[in-house]
């Protein structure tokens, strides 16, 4: 059976990324998580209580739908965010915040088991894991407008407190771990090749199956 790994972790730590490498330099399939076209994105940033839900709403839906597909495919794929991650973390902690009313949160858990026994379990979540320092120094870098003013240091925090529970928890399947506060896989090529070899030992995956 093909492998199928899903990679999580707080706004800026570097899954974009470092799913871009893996689909690269493994030739494997990718499914991004698309933000550029997400219709509520910077409104949400802009007024979350109002638009968290329909927020996500749409990461749910968008990355079942990745799942689904890979469900039913037989080809390696890597995930930059699954469902799990983004019902357990991100809408989790909106509602335990208050952002999310009680209703509201009701409506997004009804989709997600509803859905989560039609997809199949990644055989290895990645959690890249950060700290508040670094991940605002990645995301300045980075530009995106709409988080300037919607991502602190507050925010950040509370949502790696929600990311340690979620991998603490995580039963769906194996999990790997990795430090990325000194790992820039961006700029520094052997820092990535360290991650790849992790996540290919944690898998039994040979990557030397591959020509680079």
């Amino acid at each position: 059976m093909a492998l199928y790994i899903t990679l999580c972790g707080n706004i800026g730590v570097g899954k974009t990324t470092l799913a871009g490498i893996m689909a690269e330099r493994w030739r494997w399939q990718l499914f991004q998580e698309s933000v550029a076209d997400h219709p509520y994105l910077a409104d949400y940033y802009a007024e979350r209580s109002r638009w968290a839900l329909a927020s996500q709403l749409v990461f749910l839906e968008r990355t079942f739908r990745q799942q689904l597909t890979i469900t039913r495919g037989d080809v390696n794929a890597v995930q930059e965010r699954s469902a799990a991650e983004n019902f357990m973390v991100f809408g989790r902690t909106l509602f335990e915040e208050g952002i999310l009313a009680r209703r509201e949160f009701g409506t997004l858990s009804d989709l997600y088991y509803l859905l989560e026994d039609a997809v199949r379990p990644a055989d290895l979540l990645v959690y890249l894991r950060a700290s508040e320092d670094t991940l605002l120094e990645r995301i300045a870098l980075r530009g995106r407008s709409y988080e300037a003013g919607g991502v602190d240091r507050a925010y950040l925090a509370a949502l790696n407190r929600s990311y340690d529970r979620f991998f603490a928890e995580y039963q769906i399947g194996p999990r790997l771990e990795i430090d990325m506060n000194k790992l820039d896989i961006a700029l520094r090529p052997a820092d990535a090749e360290e991650v790849l070899r992790r996540i290919a030992g944690a898998t039994g995956y040979d990557p030397e199956l591959v020509l680079f």
